[in-house]
């Protein structure tokens, strides 16, 4: 039995909660291979019917930032600059908040988000929730772009109706949140595999000697918070 699954039932939990805890519990894993450890985690966990992707979190960021595409181009603070790039392109969590307070606030250096354009938002995500190959669309768009920049950028593949179907509303509402705030949080540190069952989302961190870093320790647990399970897997 998995080290994980075991720790749990010890503790007289349920194993279908196992994920949602902090700290993680590791799950180690001895098996050859060639290639990127996290590509061999990856093939093990497809065989326990998961889909995904080694990308770091771009995917479902990638997914938030389609949701919202259509109001960030409208409101792009840069558009007598560059109309569609920077939607598509700026980092998500500063675009959010220097959309929100346009121009003149950037130029200004304000660090306080007006709550009006970040209220339009979640009205945004509400509303395009409702309308999912539309977001799929913007999805690729933007995946094609990131791909261009980024390494780690999601593949675009049909999997990511899996993700918009499994991820709870609530959890799209809580990311803005996170990024209204202008602080960086959750910039870095996101596991390396997204996955997900078409019912439920994880995240996998692989590990072969190092440890999590600083900032894995920051914002694992905000996953977490927002309802997203998170597992540890070592090779050994």
């Amino acid at each position: 039995m998995d080290i994980d699954v075991l720790a749990h039932e010890e503790r007289g939990e349920k194993s279908s909660g196992q994920w949602m805890v902090w700290p993680m519990v590791e799950r180690r894993i001895s098996l050859p291979y060639q290639g990127s450890p996290e590509e061999a985690v990856l093939s093990v966990l497809k065989s326990e019917g998961w889909y995904g992707e080694h990308t770091e979190g771009n995917l479902t960021r990638s997914l938030f930032r389609a949701l919202l595409l259509p109001y960030l181009i409208d409101n792009n603070p840069y558009k007598t600059v560059d109309p569609l790039r920077t939607p598509l392109l700026h980092a998500i969590h500063f675009l959010i908040p220097m959309t929100a307070q346009g121009l003149k606030g950037i130029l200004a250096g304000g660090r306080v988000v007006p709550e009006m354009p970040i209220s339009e938002m979640h009205d945004v995500i509400d509303s395009r929730l409702q309308c999912l190959d539309e977001v799929l669309s913007d999805y690729l768009q933007v995946c094609e772009a990131c791909a261009t920049v980024w390494p780690k950028s999601a593949s675009g593949k049909s999997m990511a109706r899996l993700f918009l179907e499994a991820y709870d509303q609530e959890f799209w509402h809580k990311l803005l949140d996170v990024y209204a705030r202008y602080d960086g949080s959750m910039a870095s540190g996101w596991p390396d595999l997204e996955l997900s069952n078409g019912r439920e989302v994880v995240m996998v961190e692989v590990k072969v000697r190092d440890r999590l870093t600083a900032n894995q320790k920051v914002t694992i647990p905000q996953l977490i918070g927002m309802g997203v399970g998170c597992r540890l897997i070592r090779l050994v």
